[in-house]
Parts: structure tokens; sequence; C-alpha cells
């Protein structure tokens, strides 16, 4: 094994959270282990600091012979999301009080992290596959963290479409791997583009990645799983792990390469749908983490329509990944900061001027994903709206229409988010003797701010990362701050009346529609419906098949009874912890040394 300076600093960013995880499994009770949980964050920054861009290595030892790198999109991606679980895993220290759930929960938070970094320096489709499902599936223990039967429940749904998009997936790259003759990255996007398109991988590839992306219809999960998770896992959820299915789409699709009319359009009109359906269906919600769900559902519906565009018009892509990257960095930021905001004002905060500027770092991040001048989120816009209408494609047309209603529907659905959070600001705390345990732990509030920070100097930062974005004076013009002037306006005027119509009206409880929207229905309309037709096709079956059919149900009942003996007395060694050991580390010995021959 030859290991190079850039490879051990590349191995390491997913490997430190992973070591420490390991680590932590067996010492549940030490309180320095949990401190460190969060600083595992900080190796990808150096490594941005340090690694140079464009650096793609191959590690034959690792895996089926594996690759790793830096490029311009890793870089991005890496920056933001080791800030956002640096940020949430401070907060978390502050937010989670007892010593033993606190460690079940960095063990899931650092596993989760782990693959999160691990995807994004992949340059390869294995081990992206491998990273990828390992943030996923430790995800899980995130969502499921509180135990409550919604917790569950949202747990189970999510696994269920974790599970059923990552069998997806492995169809599509198992069938691009085959056609390419190769796992790295760069070559199966030449081989996709030199090929032609094949229609089934295609679909693959947006249903499996689309279940990430929140894209309408894969989307569930989303507004289940924010409300019951805690607050740092449903910041880093929201804002870098959602944000994995659109890096995946852009490693594998041939953006600039080849031109993929129907696929492309079918992408901008299904990320403007989840657009609108995302704020259509959050306006109904009375739990802010839900609001900001499918808000996040209605923001990658953007991202997802301008990969679309990239497809559609392959000349352009070059600027529109440029938007794309600050937009999704943007994005990460405002959403983490705004989750974080939940935690921050569901406790008393104890003095007017504190207050008072907490709830202006409240409006950073909201007037941020509006687009408001002076934002990164306004570059974004404004360069996605020049390729609009540089593309002939024309479903630009149609796109570049919708666009600007998008931003103020966004946000009247942000207004429905302060409108929800705006109660627990303005309640007065006169005793200001509140016990200490009452108050926002300084973790909590340092990391919120820091996040807000981020927000703010994100116009500067993408400079940094030499993202060629334009100039500082892009950032603001007359015609702008009227036009965003005029926005707030409509938004203050829309809600004001829906507000009004709603305290003299409200919404009957049978129109009103529940978090997971779609899946109540499949729930309670579709579901009965399958299985009562299955139960009578059963009955069916069974009465015409007769002697055949109770001979299977011996066969079966006798082979069950033989399988249970078995698996009973399997059971009961494998409970022996020695035993378990000792078979698990044959089982790795066994398979190191065929992986070796190999």
């Amino acid at each position: 094994m030859n290991f190079d300076l850039n490879t051990l600093f590349l191995l390491a960013v997913p490997s430190f959270p992973f070591l420490l995880a390991i680590i932590l499994m067996m010492k549940l009770s030490s309180k320095v282990l949990l401190y460190l949980a969060p600083w595992m964050a900080l190796p990808p920054l150096l490594l941005i600091l340090l690694m140079p861009v464009t650096v793609t290595i191959e590690v034959p030892w690792l895996l089926l012979g594996s690759f790793v790198g830096l490029n311009e999109t890793a870089r991005v991606f890496l920056f933001f999301t080791s800030i956002l679980w640096l940020a949430g895993g401070i907060y978390a220290l502050g937010y989670l009080s007892a010593k033993e759930k606190s460690a079940t929960f960095f063990i899931w938070f650092l596993l989760a992290m782990s693959g999160n970094f691990g995807l994004i320096i992949a340059q390869d489709i294995l081990l992206f596959y491998a990273f990828f499902s390992l943030m996923n599936l430790a995800s899980y223990g995130l969502v499921v963290h509180s135990k409550s039967a919604e917790a569950l429940r949202a747990g189970r749904i999510y696994i269920i479409l974790v599970i059923i998009g990552e069998i997806i997936l492995f169809f599509a790259f198992t069938m691009m791997v085959a056609d390419a003759d190769s796992i790295e990255f760069s070559v199966i996007r030449e081989a996709f583009s030199f090929m032609g398109v094949n229609d089934l991988v295609m679909a693959l590839l947006l249903l499996g990645f689309g279940i990430k992306a929140g894209m309408v219809g894969l989307h569930v999960w989303l507004p289940l799983a924010h409300p019951v998770a805690p607050t740092p896992a449903s910041a880093i959820l929201s804002g870098a792990m959602i944000a994995t299915g659109l890096l995946g789409l852009m490693q594998v699709l041939p953006l600039g390469k080849a031109e993929l009319p129907f696929w492309g359009a079918f992408m901008m009109l299904a990320g403007m749908f989840s657009t609108f359906y995302g704020v259509f269906v959050g306006l109904f919600q009375n739990n802010p983490k839900t609001v900001l769900a499918y808000s996040s559902i209605s923001s990658m519906g953007i991202m997802i329509m301008a990969i679309g565009l990239g497809l559609v018009s392959p000349a352009r892509w070059s600027f529109v990944s440029i938007a794309v990257l600050v937009y999704i960095l943007q994005h990460g930021f405002a959403k983490g900061a705004l989750f974080l905001s939940v935690g921050i004002f569901a406790k008393p905060i104890a003095y007017k001027m504190t207050r008072f500027l907490f709830i202006l770092a409240l409006l950073i991040p909201v007037f941020s994903l509006i687009g408001a001048p002076l934002s990164s989120a306004f570059v974004a816009k404004k360069i996605l709206d020049t390729q609009l209408y540089a593309s002939s494609s024309p479903w630009s047309e149609w796109v570049r229409i919708f666009m600007p209603w998008s931003s103020l529907a966004i946000s009247l659905l942000l207004a429905r988010f302060l409108y929800l959070i705006w109660p627990n600001t303005i309640q007065a705390y006169e005793n200001l003797n509140l016990e200490q345990n009452t108050l926002v732990p300084k973790s909590m509030w340092m990391s919120w701010l820091f996040l807000v920070l981020m927000v703010v100097l994100s116009p500067v930062l993408i400079l940094l990362l030499g993202i060629p974005a334009g100039s500082m004076e892009d950032l603001i013009s007359v015609k702008a701050l009227i036009r965003f002037s005029t926005t707030l306006g409509a938004v203050f005027l829309l809600s004001y009346i829906i507000w009004f119509i709603s305290k003299r009206h409200p919404v009957p409880e049978s129109l009103k529609i529940p978090a997971g929207d779609l899946l109540i229905t499949v729930e309670k309309y579709i579901l009965p419906g399958i299985f009562k037709s299955l139960e009578i096709t059963v009955q069916t079956v069974q009465k015409s098949s007769g002697s055949f059919g109770s001979y299977i149900n011996r066969v079966t009942d006798s082979g069950s009874a033989l399988a249970a003996r078995y698996i009973g007395a399997l059971d009961k060694k494998l409970k022996q912890w020695t035993v378990a050991i000792v078979l698990l580390l044959t089982i790795m010995f066994i398979f190191t040394l065929f992986a070796w021959r190999l």
C-alpha cells in the first residue's frame, strides 16, 4: 500500500468521524468523546485549504479499486456541508441533555457525517454508492431518536423509501458500469454522452436520487421526518444531506456534453411543479419544522429545474452549474439556520434587546432564501434567469414565465413560518430570575448565529471558493431593490388577506392537508383496496386449488417447523457474545482474504 499525502488527507475526511463513532460505541459514558464529535467536521475544511482543485487519485487497494478526489463541485459541497455538520454538532451539545441519549445521537450523527463526506470525495460509482448508503442508513437513527410513535412511523417510511432508492440506484449503476466498462465517474459520463440515452437508466436515476432530493411524489418522508427528528439533525438533513441527491445527478449525468431534450424538459417541469406544490401544501401546516420541510421541497425543485435546463441546453451548463452551486451553498446555510432557530425560539429569551437582535438574525436567512439583493441567492437566480433567456428550448420560455412567481410563492411560505414561530419570540418574560436550565444554552445560540453569519458572508465565500459568479457590484441595483420591495409588499398584502379570511372562515378539517400529503391518500384509499383485492385473489386461488393447496400448506408448515428449530438453536448460540464475535471476525477474515486475492 503506497500512501501519498493527498490520498491520506482525502481518506481522513470520512475516516475520522467513522472511527470516532466506533470508539464511542465502546465508551458511551465518555464526555470527552462527545465534545470531540462536532469537530470531526474540521478535516474537510483543512482539506479545502490544502488540497489543489481538480485532483483525482486512484486507490487500487480500496474496494475494487477506487477513485477519490476534489473538483470544483466537490469543493463547494464539502465546504458548506462541513460547516453545517460543525454548527449542528455544537448545537446538539446544548440541545441534548442526557449523556447516554447524547451518545446514541452522536453515534448515528458521526456515521451519517462519514457517509456524507465520503460520497462527496468519491470519484467512482462504487465508493459513492457505499458512502451514500452509509449516510442514508445512519440517518434513520437520527430520525427515530426520540422513540415516539410519530418518530417511529416517520422512520419506518423513511427507511422503506431509502431501501427502495438504494435498490433502484444499484440497478441503474450496474447498467451504467456495464456500458462504460469502468466505475470512474468521468468515464461513465463520457460513455453516457457517446452511447446515447438509456431511458430505463435515466428513469431509475431520477427515482433513486429524486427520493433523496425530495422530488414531488417521492418527497413524503421529508415532512414526516423533520418535525420528529432533533432540531440539529433536521438542520443537517435539510441543509446538507438532501443536496446529495442533486450531487448524485450532477456526477452521473452527461451535463454539458449531451443534449437530452425529453428528460431535460421532464426535469424542468417536475422541478417547477415541486416548487409550487411544496408551497401550496406547506401553507396548510401548523408546525414550523414541517413548513421548512416543504420549503426545502420547493427550493430543491428550482435546482432540479436548473439541472433539467443543463440537459436541454448543454451549451449553457457551464453558467447554469455556477448558479446551482451558489444556490445550493446559500440554501444549505440559510435553511440550516432557520431549522436551528426553531430550537432557539422555543426557549425563553430573558432580555428584550437580546430578543430584538435574535429576531433580526432570524430575518436574515429568510430574506436570503427569498433572493434579496446582497445575497448569493440573488446572484444564483439572476444567472438562472439569464440562461433561461439564452436557451432555445420552448420549455425554457414556460419556465421563465413561472420563475418570478416562484419567488413570490416561496416568500409566502416563509411568511407562514415566521407567523408560526413569532408567538414564541414576543412572549414577555418579565421575571429575569429564570432558572438557568430554561434559557437558551450558549452552544445553541452561538452555533445558530455562526450559520447566520455564513449566510451574510456567502457572497464573499463563493468568490473565495473560486466560483466565477460575477463581481460584488452585481449583488445590488436599483431595479433589484424595486423588485424585491414589490415582492415584500405583495407578500405582506397576501399574508394579511389570507390571515383575515382564515380568522373569519377557518379552513374545515376535511380540507386541511396533513404532513405527508400524498402518503396519507395512499394509506387511506389505495392500500386498503390493494390488500382487499389480494385477499380476494388468495381466497379464490385457495378454493380452486383444493388438495394441492392443502399439500403446499403441509409442506410449508413442516418446513417452517424445521427452520424454526434450527434457527432457534443458532440464535441461542449467537446470543453468546464470544461465539458471535468469533464468527463475525471469521467472516470478515475470509472476506478480506477473498477480496485481497481478487
